[in-house]
């Protein structure tokens, strides 16, 4: 199996990561908690959708590094932020565009 090393900034810090080429869930969407400037859905429990990435932990525990579908950015939520997403349709493309842009390692041509 093929791993990725990973480097991705979050509010300042970077979070570095190695993901398998059959990441976490399968390349599966979530939606998470919407909040009122989200342009695609402002109502709390309905939000863009995200891509688990890779577990991580952090100082206040365990958590998921998610790429974010609205602007290819990145978060950190814990298990209790992400809802199951029904519109699964292009998880496995974004995911592998979204790895292979951070990919921190040499790639051969």
């Amino acid at each position: 199996m093929t791993r990725r090393r990973c480097a991705v900034s979050i509010n300042g810090q970077t979070v570095d990561v190695e993901i398998d080429d059959d990441p976490p869930l399968g390349w599966r969407f979530w939606t998470f908690a919407g909040f009122p400037q989200d342009p695609i859905e402002p109502r709390p429990y309905g939000g863009a959708r995200g891509l688990v990435v890779a577990p991580i932990e952090t100082q206040r525990g365990s958590a998921w590094l998610v790429a974010m579908e609205l602007d290819d950015s990145a978060q950190v939520m814990t298990a209790h932020e992400l809802f199951p997403c029904a519109d699964q349709e292009g998880a496995a493309e974004f995911g592998r565009r979204w790895t292979e842009g951070r990919a921190n390692q040499p790639r051969l041509f």
